[in-house]
């Protein structure tokens, strides 16, 4: 399927493409616009940004093969949709605070979280291997969201302040090893749910902040408390619904 090479003062834009690879020489410019999309589906590194170059992903952006080297400036924008299909043991994403729609897929692949990652503001999704969250602190945002998947989460947080939903797949687990918070308002719940009504989806945490939800079909495998304005809508495991809890059943 070829390459493409971006050379010295080379500025160029991926409008919907298929390659090999995708390599940004010194001085070069690439982007990848919000209604478009690039796969790049080669065997070996797919995605070469070298030293003093630019690649700007506000469209869809495949990463396959081994996975990519960079030594330049990657900017990931808040409407991209960023796919890592990798054959590599491990892999640490693309550095980025921000990511949107995230798919990992790689059958056997240790995906660690850059240090820097603080918000997912689209759907997180891993299809093969494991995620490592590398101590960060994420706020998932964005509307009526899904995780699919079984992911583990250092910290994980969910605010809203307008009628909302988070999605968890059924049949998955999610684990937080640090704090959860999940927390809508007064007239704003956050609904958290599976994506299949009577199947559960699981949440195991070490600690949990929740307030002003509504909950269905998940399990919590440590008891989770929701202090305030909550609502048990029926198929949960482990949720307290009320002002105190003094342990036990």
């Amino acid at each position: 399927t070829g390459s493409i090479v971006v050379t010295d003062l080379d500025s160029q834009d991926a409008n919907s493409t298929t390659v090999g690879s995708l390599i940004i020489q010194s001085g070069g410019k690439f982007t990848i616009g919000s209604d478009d999309s690039l796969v790049l589906q080669g065997s070996a590194t797919t995605l070469t940004v070298n030293t003093g170059t630019t690649l700007t992903a506000n469209g869809s952006l495949t990463v396959s093969g081994t996975g990519y080297t960079n030594n330049g400036t990657v900017t990931i924008g808040s409407s991209s949709s960023i796919t890592y299909n990798v054959t590599s043991a491990s892999l640490t994403l693309i550095s980025s605070t921000l990511y949107n729609n995230l798919t990992l897929s790689g059958s056997s692949t240790t995906f660690t979280a850059p240090a820097n990652l603080t918000t997912i503001s689209g759907n997180l999704s891993i299809t093969g291997g494991t995620f490592n969250p590398n101590n960060t602190s994420v706020s998932l945002t964005g509307t009526n969201k899904t995780v699919t998947g079984s992911f583990s989460f250092y910290n994980l947080t969910k605010t809203v302040t307008a009628t909302d939903s988070l999605t968890f797949a059924a049949g998955s687990t999610t684990t937080v090893t640090g704090v959860l918070t999940l927390r809508g308002t007064s007239g704003a719940l956050l609904t958290v749910n599976s994506s299949s009504g009577g199947s559960i989806a699981t949440i195991t945490s070490a600690s949990t902040s929740a307030r002003y939800l509504n909950v269905q079909d998940s399990t919590a495998t440590n008891t989770t408390v929701c202090t305030k304005g909550c609502t048990d809508l029926g198929n949960n495991t482990n949720w307290f619904f009320g002002a105190i809890y003094s342990g036990g059943k």
